[in-house]
């Protein structure tokens, strides 16, 4: 960048590349404290201009295509475009849609477009080159009208920014819940167990989906009858993350209709937060 009453951003493709790198190291370290807001403030970026900023480099290299005004409003409808389309193809995946899927997949995409971007601009002579100048004598020599204007759209898009910011940082997440679920031997919600001998070993397959929009610690007490016989945990998990496993249980002594719980707890909870239960016999 050089400085002359004109502002040349020779390396800006190299730049996007260095705080997309950055960015995906916040996303790996996850929502604590700090990291948290550092990460919505770099990810403003990511969705409002990094995507469709290095599509317009790839689509138009040459600086006769268009002016540095036109490629921002077109590279903030393309980012818009390009966000719709990978978060409609995350839909489809084993990942799902969440902050860390949407956000690492942005990364990898503008990694991946910045690098294109580079060397359809190297491709070219380096006078037919496009390298955003912003030229500070020509802005002061703008009519009084185009600096209201201009006034106006600056405004426009900090309201932008500045909402965009509260919408993460204050997320309307709706109800807070937990999905604490077994399965039978076959993998749904039937052909439990309903009897074992005495000293033999059975289980269920047991499931925790966290929708309480933020990491939870949970832990899994097993009871038959009065008497607690396992503690499982913790068992952490953020926020839409799944966990199943087999959850085993036996008895040491016969018993008609012995009830056999499972009680879900979170970090700090007294009492159980979610239960399930099933009644089996227990024989010589």
């Amino acid at each position: 960048m050089s400085l002359n009453k004109i502002l040349i951003f020779k390396y800006e493709l190299q730049l996007v590349i260095i705080v997309s790198i950055i960015f995906a190291f916040f996303i790996y370290l996850g929502e604590y404290g700090w990291v948290r807001n550092l990460r919505i403030l770099l990810g403003l970026p990511f969705i409002l201009f990094f995507p469709g900023y290095t599509l317009t480099i790839i689509l138009f290299p040459q600086k006769e295509d268009l002016g540095l005004f036109v490629r921002l409003v077109i590279g903030s409808g393309l980012s818009i475009v390009v966000v719709t389309l990978l978060g409609f193809g995350l839909n489809y995946t084993r990942w799902g849609i969440s902050v860390n899927s949407t956000f690492f997949t942005l990364v990898v995409f503008i990694l991946l477009a910045s690098c294109l971007a580079i060397y359809r601009r190297h491709m070219l002579p380096q006078t037919e080159r496009y390298i955003p100048v912003l030229n500070l004598h020509v802005l002061s020599k703008i009519s009084l009208v185009e600096r209201v204007l201009s006034g106006f759209l600056i405004l426009a898009l900090l309201f932008t920014v500045g909402f965009t910011f509260y919408v993460f940082s204050n997320p309307n997440t709706g109800e807070d819940y937990t999905d604490f679920y077994m399965l039978g031997k076959n993998g749904k919600a039937e052909n439990y167990p309903q009897s074992l001998a005495v000293m033999e070993e059975e289980y269920v397959l047991t499931g925790i989906i966290n929708h309480e929009h933020r990491t939870v610690d949970y832990y899994i007490q097993v009871k038959m009858g009065d008497y607690i016989k396992s503690n499982i945990g913790p068992i952490t998990l953020e926020n839409d993350q799944k966990w199943e496993d087999n959850v085993k249980f036996s008895a040491q002594q016969p018993y008609e209709n012995l009830k056999v719980e499972f009680l879900l707890f979170r970090e700090g909870d007294l009492e159980p937060y979610r239960s399930l239960h099933l009644w089996i016999t227990v024989h010589k």
